[in-house]
């Protein structure tokens, strides 16, 4: 029980509807893919980690963007518009939900999908921070411990996961601010 709580945030990912899987994996591994090709195919790789690394220059913005996802998540939990709380259009998203322990489907409204979603991006982003944090921390001792023929796999792999979240969070980022922006002024 306490596990399904710390995590619930995650039940975002688990929202079934026809497009999503667009915004939530397809873009996000498409762009980390293609970055990570550009950034190993430059004549001079940019520094990933270290002072003047990326990785270092990301940190800043890691750090406010929990606050921005909360706040975000308050304003959406307290907007006062009755029509926050009508299901959304046909096909609905739906999501199961535990009901007095049982496991139950429901079709969301647009007040809980956004919720969810910010709460996923308030969770990713923490999670953004401590794997950026991490990897800042343990770099010179994975390179030092990582023969010399795969350490290039190695930074191409955590290369292509980070630059997943990464994207992830930028593309679920937009998709929620059109859904506050422009979505939810139009009619249903």
């Amino acid at each position: 029980m306490i596990m399904y709580q710390l995590l619930r945030p995650l039940a975002y990912m688990s929202i079934r509807d026809d497009s999503k899987w667009k915004i939530d994996i397809l873009l996000p591994m498409l762009f980390s893919i293609l970055a990570t090709c550009t950034i190993y195919a430059l004549p001079v790789a940019p520094v990933i980690f270290g002072k003047d690394g990326v990785i270092q220059l990301l940190m800043g913005l890691f750090q406010i963007l929990p606050g921005f996802y909360l706040t975000a998540l308050a304003a959406v939990a307290t907007f006062n518009r009755p029509d926050m709380d009508n299901l959304l259009p046909d096909p609905a998203p739906t999501v199961e939900v535990s009901v007095r322990g049982r496991s139950t489907k429901i079709e969301l409204t647009r007040r809980r999908m956004l919720s969810m979603l910010f709460g996923y991006l308030t969770f990713l982003s923490f999670g953004i921070y401590f794997v950026s944090l991490a990897a800042q921390i343990g770099a010179p001792s994975v390179v030092a411990m990582t023969p010399a023929w795969l350490l290039w796999y190695v930074r191409c792999a955590f290369s292509v996961g980070f630059g997943f979240l990464l994207w992830q969070m930028i593309f679920i980022t937009l998709f929620g601010l059109y859904q506050l922006s422009d979505r939810m002024h139009q009619p249903d």
